[in-house]
C-alpha cells in the first residue's frame, strides 16, 4: 500500500499480475511511462491500483500488448497515442479514467477494446477520441455499463477533430461493437478548419456491426 513514485518506468516480458493493497499507488512524477511491455506479447493485469502522473509518447501509464484492468484508477497520466493505455487489447471492469491526456484516445487506444462498469471523465485529446480511440475494430467488443462525463477532444489547429468521447475508425467484417446501459454526457468538440464531426460519438465505417442499446447522448 503507499505510494511509490517512480525514478524510471518499470518494464517487463512475460504475463504478469500486480494486486494492489488498500490505497498502492504507483505514480510516474508526470516524467515516466509507468508500464511497459518489453516484448509486446504479453497480458498484465492490474488489480486495486492507482496508476497515476505517467508520461511517455504510447500509453502514459501502461503500453502493453493484452491489459487488464480491474478495480483500478487511471489518473493525470498523458501521452501522445493513449494518455493511459496503448495497447492491442484492453480489458477494464470496474475502473476509473480521469484527467488524462493525448493526442488521440485521451484515455485509451486500442484495436480491441472491451469495458464494463466503469468511468472515463475529464479526460482529453487534440484530436481523435477525448476518452477512446478505436483504430479499428476486428473482432466482437462491448461496452457496458460505462458513464462518459465531460470528455473532449479536438484542437483548433487541427483539420480533423472527431469524437468528443468516442472515435470510431473502421469495424471490420464480422466484427462487432456493442455499447449497451451507457451514458455519453457533456463531451465537447472543438471545431477543427476542415472537419469536425461526432461530439459524443464519431464512426467513420462500418463494413461489420454497431449496436448501441438502452444508452444516452446528452
Amino acid at each position: 500500500s503507499g505510494t511509490f513514485t517512480l525514478t524510471a518506468g518499470l518494464t517487463y516480458d512475460y504475463d504478469v499480475t500486480l494486486h494492489g493493497l488498500p490505497s498502492a499507488t504507483l505514480d510516474g512524477d508526470g516524467s515516466y511511462g509507468i508500464l511497459l511491455d518489453t516484448s509486446f506479447g504479453n497480458t498484465l493485469t492490474v488489480e486495486n491500483l492507482r496508476l497515476t502522473n505517467g508520461s511517455a509518447f504510447d500509453g502514459g501509464a501502461i503500453n502493453g500488448y493484452v491489459v487488464v484492468s480491474t478495480n483500478s484508477t487511471f489518473d493525470n497520466n498523458d501521452a501522445v497515442y493513449g494518455g493511459a493505455i496503448y495497447a492491442y487489447a484492453v480489458s477494464a471492469t470496474d475502473s476509473v479514467f480521469e484527467d488524462n491526456t493525448a493526442i488521440i484516445g485521451g484515455a485509451i487506444v486500442s484495436p480491441f477494446t472491451s469495458v464494463g462498469d466503469s468511468t472515463f471523465t475529464n479526460n482529453t485529446t487534440d484530436g481523435l477520441g477525448g476518452a477512446i480511440a478505436f483504430d479499428v475494430i476486428g473482432v466482437n467488443s462491448l461496452i457496458d455499463l460505462v458513464t462518459f462525463s465531460n470528455n473532449s477532444a479536438g484542437s483548433v489547429d487541427n483539420p480533423l477533430n472527431y469524437g468528443g468521447s468516442i472515435y470510431l475508425g473502421t469495424i471490420v467484417t464480422g466484427a462487432q461493437l456493442v455499447i449497451s446501459r451507457t451514458a455519453i454526457i457533456g463531451s465537447t468538440l472543438t471545431e477543427g478548419f476542415v472537419e469536425t464531426y461526432g461530439a459524443g460519438l464519431f464512426v467513420n465505417d462500418i463494413d461489420g456491426s454497431l449496436t448501441i442499446d438502452s444508452s444516452t447522448f446528452t
